[in-house]
């Protein structure tokens, strides 16, 4: 015949297994992660201690990459702005040749025409007096 409480002895055992493993492991578990709260008062002080010199060496390196980033940056503008100057005098240089070149026509032109008896001297005032009347 079936005897349903045979087995009650192996049930219970399996129990005592199942909650002894589930506080060894528990304990394991607390004594692992809570670490810092055995520590004794000095070890707290050198880990504290360990900790800022990490975090002040970090910062420090910050700083610096922060300083050639922006000593960089300030080298790439001096490039840039030295580089606009260059431009700007070679178009103010080009202007004038320009500008030369262009009387110097005009002189070999008016040359030119007093050569072949052509030339018609008019100045600055009886141009204004031409432009101030025009018919109509």
């Amino acid at each position: 015949m079936l005897n349903p409480f045979g087995n009650l002895w192996a049930l219970g055992i399996a129990v005592l297994i199942a909650f002894g493993a589930g506080s060894v492991s528990g304990y394991w578990g607390y004594e692992t992660f809570t670490l810092p709260g055995r520590l004794d008062e000095r070890e707290r002080i050198v880990v504290t201690r360990e900790a800022w010199k990490c975090a002040a060496s970090t910062q420090e390196a910050a700083q610096v990459a922060r300083e050639a980033e922006e000593a960089r940056q300030a080298n790439a503008f001096e490039a840039a702005r030295q580089a606009y100057r260059d431009a700007i005098s070679a178009r103010d240089a080009a202007a004038v040749a320009e500008q030369a070149q262009l009387e110097q026509e005009i002189a070999d032109y008016e040359a030119l025409i007093a050569e072949s008896g052509r030339d018609c001297r008019l100045d600055d005032a009886d141009l204004e007096f031409l432009l101030g009347h025009q018919p109509g």
